[in-house]
Formats: structure tokens, C-alpha cells, sequence
């Protein structure tokens, strides 16, 4: 990713997490889109949004405004 810690990633189709652990262990701040709601509650179970620097959304990422994240770095794990 040549990114920093701190800086934004967004995450396309975060599963159940093993992308995700990696990108919050590298310290980015992870904004995770999954469309499958079953796994949108693991992940929010795994990862409390005030115990940590990740939000899940849940949705189809073909139709999410990625613009709303700026100029993040993406990132999926297909």
C-alpha cells in the first residue's frame, strides 16, 4: 500500500477479517465495506468501533460514493 500509519484505507469486501487485522496492526484507519450483513456483525463484534480505528459499512461497494473517503488507499483481498 506504501502507506503511513494513520493515514485511511478502505477496504473492499473485509470477510471476516484477515485483511483487516493486518491493516489495523499497521496502524491505518480502515473504513470496511461488506455487503453480507451476517459478516458486517462479526466484524463489528471483533472489532468494537470505540476500541479501535476501524468502521464497517454495510452495502454493496459498486454502489458506494468512494468519493466520500477522499483520497484513502484501497485495498481487497479477493
Amino acid at each position: 500500500l506504501e502507506a503511513s500509519p494513520g493515514e485511511q484505507v478502505v477496504e473492499i469486501g473485509p470477510g471476516r477479517g484477515a485483511l483487516t487485522q493486518v491493516l489495523l496492526e499497521r496502524g491505518y484507519r480502515v473504513e470496511a465495506v461488506e455487503l453480507d450483513p451476517a459478516l458486517v456483525a462479526h466484524l463489528r463484534q471483533t472489532w468494537p468501533p470505540e476500541s479501535t480505528s476501524l468502521r464497517v459499512h454495510e452495502g454493496d461497494v459498486l454502489q458506494t460514493d468512494l468519493r466520500q473517503w477522499g483520497s484513502a488507499r484501497f485495498a481487497g483481498n479477493l
